[in-house]
């Protein structure tokens, strides 16, 4: 009889004593005796059997088993056998494993859907459109008919500026520098900010990111919203948005029904159905915003606050915070020049010799040449506070803004928002760099493909190619059981 809960025979473990493989006549051969990792011992040397013979056999029984399995094969062989051992049959099996395993990066991304071609543009901030219950109300199937179509549009959120388009003033002032605005005048911004403290204090200037020093109330609650923070709209300006995005939608679809061939539906039907629909759909968001009495306290004293404002921004820059951008910081103007002009003559720069009208000459001659897009702008310098040091020190970035005139759509506000063309600020060397970037990508997917085949082969890399953390986390994930102990 056996003792049951006992091995018969005891494990087998690899010491000097026990080697997990032979050399004979010049091949590897894994040891398959009982013992540790013996499942994995045996698989190895079936699949090494049959490298030297049907490699097609080989390829089925390798992508039939898991990858985790594959990945935990291919790390006892890096393991357990030296590389100056490496035969012909083992090269070809661990490249083999390498090769079903895929390329290092692949990590699967979510199919978008792109068959959305109905939409309807609204233009609001946070929580105060869905006071108004719109998609709700476009989900109402008793309202298809009027649409002629099967599914509803859907909504293309266009929200108002960030606070940090209002607040920001950093731009405007490096541009603004110059040397009259260095000198010894007294600086009045402990004066204007008086609850300031020590610890708000920077060689005598504020600097930072305390908002307790804000005397008015709704300004310091802005601040402590964050760069990202919108305003939320007045309730007839949800309404003008919400008008707007319906009438688009309804003159979107009457032309493209005028262009339309293959149709039987009367044009003037369909007009009326669409304004008859959108009269409905208008007349419920209304109704469901009047009901809602919580929106009314989110209106703000905006008139009390913009006076402010304006005071801090006369003598304050404000601007990101450094690591943490969606902070503001409050920096006093005169101290943030001075920064930023000793920053401009220090030996970090050459001075150049050329005017800013012979440089963007330069530079349109070389683009002309190239046949690439030319801007007369250049780019700028600005400091971003680095609040986390020990004093607060400033970061100096060079920067790109846009001098192109935008043309004023007349109407509110929401109007002009909902026409507001993209924000894409650009230089005169921005049209080379793109088409740099563009050829470092190539020379990049190149070598990375190069570096792929002699990782199959070798089993090492010379370099890494990382665009995105998703890509790297995805590899981690993936490799988990080679990352054992690592």
């Amino acid at each position: 009889m056996q003792p049951r809960g006992y091995n018969v025979s005891s494990e087998i473990r690899t010491s000097p004593d026990h080697v997990p493989y032979e050399v004979i006549n010049g091949s590897i051969h894994i040891n398959t005796n009982s013992g540790h990792h013996v499942h994995i011992r045996r698989t190895i040397q079936k699949w090494l059997y049959l490298s030297t013979g049907n490699s097609s056999v080989l390829t089925g029984l390798i992508r039939s088993s898991s990858a985790s399995y594959r990945r935990t094969l291919l790390r006892w062989i890096t393991e357990s056998i030296p590389a100056k051992l490496l035969d012909d049959s083992v090269i070809k099996l661990t490249t083999e494993i390498r090769d079903s395993l895929g390329i290092r990066g692949e990590f699967p991304r979510s199919i978008k859907d792109n068959t959305i071609s109905d939409f309807i543009r609204i233009v609001h901030s946070h929580e105060s459109i869905e006071y108004a219950k719109i998609r709700g109300i476009l989900h109402d199937s008793s309202l298809f008919p009027l649409l002629h179509t099967d599914q509803p549009p859907s909504i293309c959120d266009k929200q108002i500026p960030p606070i940090a388009f209002s607040l920001c003033n950093f731009t405007r002032t490096s541009l603004n520098l110059s040397n009259v605005d260095i000198n010894d005048s007294p600086c009045l911004c402990t004066h204007i900010l008086k609850l300031h403290t020590p610890n708000d204090l920077v060689n005598g200037h504020i600097m930072t990111c305390n908002y307790d020093i804000i005397p008015h109330l709704g300004v310091k609650h802005l601040f402590q919203y964050g760069t990202k923070f919108r305003i939320n709209l007045s309730e007839w300006s949800i309404m003008e948005a919400i008008d707007l995005g319906l009438q688009e939608y309804a003159d979107k679809r009457l032309n493209r029904h005028r262009k339309s061939k293959h149709t039987t539906l009367d044009l003037h039907t369909l007009a009326n159905d669409l304004s008859t629909w959108k009269t409905i759909v208008s007349s419920r968001c209304e109704i469901n915003l009047k009901a809602n009495g919580d929106y009314k306290k989110m209106q703000r004293n905006l008139l009390s606050e913009s006076l402010f404002i304006n005071l801090l921004k006369h003598h304050f820059v404000i601007g990101h915070v450094g690591k943490a951008s969606h902070n503001l910081s409050i920096v006093c103007k005169k101290y943030y020049k001075q920064q930023l002009f000793n920053e401009l003559h220090s030996n970090a720069y050459d001075h150049s010799l050329e005017s800013r009208e012979s440089i963007l000459e330069r530079h349109r001659i070389f683009n002309h040449r190239h046949q690439l897009e030319h801007v007369d702008n250049l780019p700028y310098l600005y400091g971003t506070p680095k609040m986390h040091k020990i004093p607060p020190k400033f970061r100096f970035i060079a920067g790109v803004h846009t001098t192109a005139t935008v043309p004023q759509t007349s109407g509110s506000t929401v109007t002009r928002i909902h026409h507001r063309a993209s924000h894409n600020p650009t230089v005169s060397t921005t049209a080379a760099s793109v088409k740099l970037s563009a050829s470092l990508q190539t020379v990049m997917s190149i070598l990375k493909e190069k570096d792929e085949l002699l990782y199959r082969d070798k089993g090492y890399r010379r370099c890494w190619f990382e665009k995105s953390a998703e890509s790297v986390f995805h590899d981690i994930k993936r490799n988990a059981a080679d990352l054992i102990s690592k």
